[in-house]
């Protein structure tokens, strides 16, 4: 059986998807409630659409999400792949086979540039 390709994309890589995915969901969610709980104290705002505040979270919600994804390309980039797939530690120095010093993963240099080529297309 193929294993998907969820799981052959680096650790880092989907925390970050995740995580950013996950703001961009919640921007419109919390900015509505915050819009609801203002309303009572101030009744000015009660005639502002919640249309509104959804539009202005996921225009700021979807740009944040593009940022994240160029910042790790950049950082791919910059260092020649030699990220770790688990924290995102930058490997630059460490030989092949040698322990991430932050996470304990061992660094497989084909292995990981080939699952960060994968995973984003740098």
């Amino acid at each position: 059986m193929k294993p998907s390709t969820w799981t052959q994309q680096p650790r880092h890589f989907n925390r970050v998807l995740l995580w950013s995915s996950l703001f961009v969901a919640f921007c419109p969610l919390v900015g509505s409630l915050t819009l609801d709980a203002l309303g009572w104290m101030y009744p000015a705002l009660d005639n502002l659409p919640h249309a509104l505040v959804i539009a202005i979270a996921i225009f700021v919600g979807f740009p944040w999400l593009w940022y994240r994804h160029r910042a790790l390309k950049r950082k791919l980039q910059a260092t020649d792949g030699r990220l770790c797939v688990d924290c995102g530690y930058n490997l630059t120095g460490t030989d092949d086979g040698q322990p991430c010093p932050e996470c304990g993963r061992t660094y497989q240099a084909q292995a990981d540039r080939a699952a960060w080529k994968r995973s984003i297309n740098w």
